[in-house]
């Protein structure tokens, strides 16, 4: 078994599949695609995508998909996957979710709180931004205009700090009502992450901030209709109304993904979880013993999920009943070093 070089952690990243057989993973920032429901996979070597690290994909159609980089550059595909345009963003920014609601418009964001929109399927972006310095992470839109996007940014904490935290998960067993949470992390200062969600009503000209979350770091959002919106990361935060109020549990949750504003899934810290009512009651699906960081349904049948261990092994999860249930495709997807890297 193939595994990450010594002193690198592993990296799962997100997965998106076409159809029940197409789709395509980030793995230790490499290129993965899979032509058989995610049994096997294979290193994406095609002209014209260079070395780099990847950290997002999206496919709008089964040919038209883009990969962006923190490298500074996006890669654009208009033929499923076989060749790559590489693009670089304005002043070389790095990139870390993309999205595109159809084959010609879409957006990246990444740093410093820039947000970038293609209106010719990705040649060309012009810049925008959020209006202040936040890590974004993850942008979804639900039609061209509305679309929210997802910020976590790291605060260094102090060893009390990091006991006091420790110690507090341990008595509660790491269950806590969203109020409570909040209620406690605000007074003692010791959560590590701020989580924001960004909100704009004319396709990305203009944003505003409508979830500001002290300890709480987000890094995915869904968005099943303009009202419907659903984030994830260190918890869980849902808006029903197009994100003028929320609703945050305390329980972290990773990856999210909701096919229905009633019907999704959480990649979570060991399990698969399901939910049927948006999120109020969830049931575990699947209980891995592994960190869960990306969950995407393809259509309202076929779902995947990626985990990740420290061993430097990435697991591919599947489900064929809308999420209910999950089976491990993939028991695990070795490292592959990029040139001049190494392998055990």
């Amino acid at each position: 078994m193939a595994r990450n070089p010594a002193g690198m952690n592993y990296f799962t990243g997100p997965i998106h599949f076409v159809s029940p057989d197409q789709g395509w993973t980030l793995c230790c920032a490499r290129l993965l695609e899979s032509s058989d429901g995610g049994g096997t996979w294979r290193q994406c070597v095609h002209v014209g995508l260079p070395p780099g690290h990847l950290e997002s994909l999206y496919f709008a159609t089964p040919v038209h998909g883009w990969v962006v980089s923190l490298d500074g550059f996006v890669g654009r595909t208009d033929d499923g996957g076989r060749t790559w345009e590489t693009v670089p963003l304005p002043e070389n920014a790095s990139g870390r979710g993309v999205f595109f609601v159809d084959p010609r418009v879409g957006w990246c964001v990444g740093d410093a709180g820039r947000v970038f929109r293609s209106d010719d399927g990705g040649r060309t972006w012009r810049t925008s931004d959020v209006g202040e310095n936040a890590t974004l992470r993850a942008v979804r839109f639900a039609d061209p205009y509305t679309g929210f996007a997802v910020a976590m940014d790291h605060h260094s904490p102090t060893h009390d700090q990091v006991a006091t935290t420790a110690y507090y998960l341990w008595v509660s067993g790491g269950h806590r009502q969203g109020s409570e949470v909040h209620d406690w992390l605000s007074a003692e200062r010791v959560a590590t992450s701020r989580g924001r969600i960004y909100r704009t009503k004319d396709g990305g000209r203009t944003w505003g901030r409508c979830l500001d979350s002290a300890g709480v770091g987000l890094w995915s959002v869904s968005v099943p209709t303009a009202t419907a919106v659903r984030a994830g990361g260190d918890a869980f935060a849902a808006s029903d109304d197009g994100g003028n109020t929320w609703t945050v549990s305390g329980s972290r949750t990773g990856g999210v993904d909701f096919w229905t504003p009633l019907i999704g899934c959480v990649s979570g810290y060991g399990s698969v979880w399901f939910t049927e009512d948006g999120g109020r009651v969830w049931r575990e699906s699947q209980a891995t013993g592994t960190a869960g960081r990306h969950v995407r349904f393809a259509d309202d049948r076929h779902a995947w999920a990626t985990m990740g261990n420290s061993s430097g092994t990435a697991t591919i999860l599947a489900s064929s009943d809308g999420g209910r249930n999950w089976e491990t495709r993939c028991p695990y997807i070795p490292f592959v070093p990029q040139e001049g890297g190494e392998s055990a």
